[in-house]
């Protein structure tokens, strides 16, 4: 026989009949459940709601009221600087807003094009500074993203970059060098072919990772003044950037992430 607390759940639930002083029809269920959403027919008393429900368990591939935490997946929210979609946003001001922590870090600067089926679609161009998080990564932070439709070739999609005459080399995650896929950790950088038109690229530490699965490793080194995370944009040889490609979204975190949160992370990503 099912319980709810210390409440005995007997019978059928009637969507009409308030359990008082337990669960509320009326009280909405703040950021889960919509009180306008209708209960509909009985709830089985035989089907547990074991233990509480987790905000931060993601809903992946929600195309509901409840938005996807995506970013939280494997117990990796409480690590997230920065979370970024716009893919499947419900305008481009919100594909702007940092999922995180709304109102810190948000994107900054030029708008590119914009859709909710293809994200930020960032030109293969120069002398547009598009989107800028504020956040700088440091060593062993972690950054992800996911993308699509790559036009472009030598820009990194994700990341820190900053030439060294105004600073140093960062994180960053580069689909295309013309041949090969690449990582940047530092002044150093793994390389490897084919290059990547679509999918989820990302780093934890020197370990570079694609599609979820740990993919290059970078060679040791460090860096302590790098640039600060852009989407799909970098400045070099006194102008700036930018790499084609739709930008569907993208995370920072102040650590190494796992393996194991890596593969969630991505999974949940490509579900957006």
């Amino acid at each position: 026989m099912g319980t709810c607390g210390t409440v005995e759940l007997v019978g059928t639930f009637d969507k009409s009949v308030a359990l008082v002083g337990t669960f509320d029809k009326d009280v909405a269920l703040a950021g889960i459940f919509d009180k306008n959403q209708a209960i509909v027919g009985t709830f089985d008393k035989d089907v547990a709601v074991a233990g509480t429900f987790d905000k931060d368990i993601a809903l992946v591939g929600c195309s509901s009221h409840l938005a996807s935490s995506w970013w939280r997946v494997a117990g990796a929210g409480s690590y997230c600087v920065g979370a970024y979609q716009a893919k499947g946003a419900a305008s481009q001001a919100a594909a702007k807003v940092n999922l995180a922590n709304p109102g810190t870090y948000d994107l900054t600067g030029t708008d590119p094009p914009w859709s909710a089926t293809r994200g930020f679609q960032i030109p293969s161009a120069t002398g547009t500074a598009y989107y800028d998080t504020g956040v700088m990564a440091l060593p062993g932070w972690t950054i992800i993203c996911q993308f699509g439709n790559l036009t472009g070739s030598g820009i990194p999609v994700w990341g820190n970059y900053r030439p060294p005459a105004g600073g140093q080399y960062g994180m960053e995650l580069y689909p295309s060098t013309g041949t090969q896929r690449a990582y940047t950790y530092g002044t150093r950088q793994a390389a490897a072919a084919p290059p990547v038109t679509a999918g989820n690229m990302g780093m934890a530490g020197r370990q570079g990772y694609l599609n979820g699965a740990a993919d290059l490793l970078v060679a040791s080194t460090t860096w302590s003044n790098a640039d600060t995370v852009r989407v799909a944009t970098i400045y070099l040889v006194g102008q700036w950037w930018t790499l084609g490609v739709d930008w569907y979204a993208g995370a920072i975190y102040n650590r190494t992430l796992t393996t194991a949160q890596m593969a969630a992370i991505a999974a949940a990503m490509a579900q957006l």
